[in-house]
């Protein structure tokens, strides 16, 4: 969780390194908690007479470029730095150029370690540096699957089924929110603490099960067979079943299902391992319950008609098309020239009205530079960007829209169109419980001003368009 709530701070006990001796890049993090565990990663290329010396990049801010996307990121037309060493954003990035002939193949290996002293990390790279080590890890590692496989007596078809539903469980489809679910949502009064009393925590991924007729129990052990595959590969999720089925077959079911745990339980020894099976009968949920219960779960079966898994699943791929995602197209702006009088200006910004404002005429800041408005228990950060967020009564725990502690690239969850284009702002200024947002195009300037009411739980935007052209226009806000 820390990882989450304080990604920037945390990645700052992280240290990378080249090993110029096996053309490795290492990094080591240092634990911050009592146990004093220090983690090491090495990533490493194995190429066959490679053309040039590798070259590598730890600096995600260097990779990427300030303001840039991934898709036109710097690395991507530059040369790699060769930075290592102290990092306030770390990515491992290594380079090298092959020749492939023509009808002909090239075989690239890359390697990822972990281990918990520089020791294990160097008895990985030493064990892992030639083609036979390579191949023959590879083919014991498939040895191995096949053997786990056949004791959970699982197909190849139930394999596919399983890794499909992974997009799903760690929300990788589109079909991530669809309008039956907002729907839910709008309705749910109910937090994370709710599932408590059920016995489920609600910090792993959920799937759940809603059976109405005991002849559907090939359903659910369907389910539990994927859930006996993801626990042996380290992947843990929660299974909560749903039994509308009368008493008179309840019991039943339970016993089918404890059964079906022991066995899995004993056979795999998962025990002091995350991950739980649930059973809840209906008259046991209430309304408000139920609609809880619809939402937490990134996978939702209501099994009919004596459907199986593989079918259910096969029903949501239908729907989750290969489709493009819509683009924000970007205002094309024009330079603003900076024509205040600053003080202590640093090719970026500086000081006005007696330091009472700080304006920034450089977008492309190091980092972010942004504003905190609030009064007692609603306010909102925004950056010279024009991102941030908006929270209520705690920054951390409370928050209205989203905020992913971004650094380099925009990442926006709140924002204006005008005519269409999304406003991006060439200049910000940030005042005392105000920020002033501006932009200019070849026919309009636009001039946003954002501040939080004195005692009310409510943002406000005053807007400025000017036209700078001589006919009317309409624009579309």
């Amino acid at each position: 969780m820390d990882d989450v709530s304080h990604k920037v701070f945390n990645n700052m006990f992280i240290k990378t390194e080249y090993d110029y001796k096996t053309d490795s890049l290492i990094a080591k993090r240092k634990s911050r908690g009592e146990s004093n565990i220090t983690s090491y990663m090495v990533t490493r290329l194995i190429i066959n007479s490679p053309l040039g010396k590798y070259s590598y990049e730890t600096e995600r801010d260097r990779f990427i470029g300030r303001n840039n996307l991934l898709s036109s990121a710097k690395a991507l037309t530059e040369e790699l730095t060769n930075y290592a060493g102290d990092n306030l954003d770390p990515i491992m990035s290594l380079r090298n150029n092959i020749i492939v002939p023509a009808g002909g193949s090239k075989t690239i290996y890359y390697l990822i370690g972990f281990g918990r002293s520089r020791e294990q990390i160097n008895e990985i790279v030493k064990y892992y540096s030639n083609r036979n080590s390579l191949e023959k890890a590879f083919e014991i590692s498939t040895l191995m699957n096949v053997m786990d496989t056949k004791n959970m007596n699982i197909t190849g078809e139930n394999m596919r089924t399983f890794n499909i539903m992974l997009n799903y469980l760690y929300q990788t489809t589109k079909l991530s929110v669809t309008e039956e679910r907002m729907d839910f949502l709008r309705k749910n009064a109910l937090g994370q603490t709710g599932l408590w009393k059920f016995g489920v925590s609600g910090d792993r991924p959920i799937i759940t099960v809603e059976i109405s007729d005991i002849s559907d129990m090939s359903f659910v052990h369907e389910i539990l067979k994927a859930f006996e595959y993801y626990k042996n590969k380290s992947i843990f999720v929660d299974i909560i079943i749903i039994n509308n089925e009368n008493n008179q077959y309840a019991k039943i079911i339970k016993k089918e299902i404890d059964d079906e745990i022991y066995r899995m339980y004993a056979l795999n020894s998962f025990y002091h391992t995350p991950g739980s099976i649930t059973l809840i009968n209906s008259e046991n949920i209430t309304n408000e319950d139920r609609t809880l219960l619809n939402v937490v779960p990134r996978l939702r079966f209501v099994v009919e008609n004596h459907i199986s898994l593989k079918e259910a699943v096969e029903k949501l791929q239908m729907k989750n098309t290969v489709s493009d995602y819509p683009k924000n197209e970007y205002e094309k702006n024009i330079e603003i020239p900076n024509k205040d009088r600053l003080v202590f200006d640093n090719s970026y910004g500086g000081f006005k009205n007696n330091g009472r404002e700080y304006v920034i005429y450089n977008k492309n800041t190091p980092a972010p530079w942004a504003n905190v408005i609030s009064n007692p228990n609603f306010g909102t950060i925004i950056t010279n960007n024009g991102c941030g967020y908006t929270y209520a009564y705690n920054s951390g725990e409370f928050k209205i829209s989203s905020w992913t502690n971004e650094t380099v690239i925009n990442d926006k969850s709140e924002g204006f169109k005008f005519n269409g284009k999304m406003f991006d702002p060439e200049k910000c200024t940030h005042g005392f419980g105000y920020s002033i947002l501006e932009s200019e195009t070849e026919s309009l300037k636009h001039e946003v001003t954002e501040f939080v009411s004195e005692y009310d739980n409510c943002k406000i935007y005053l807007m400025n368009i000017t036209n700078k052209k001589n006919a009317k226009q309409d624009v579309n806000v």
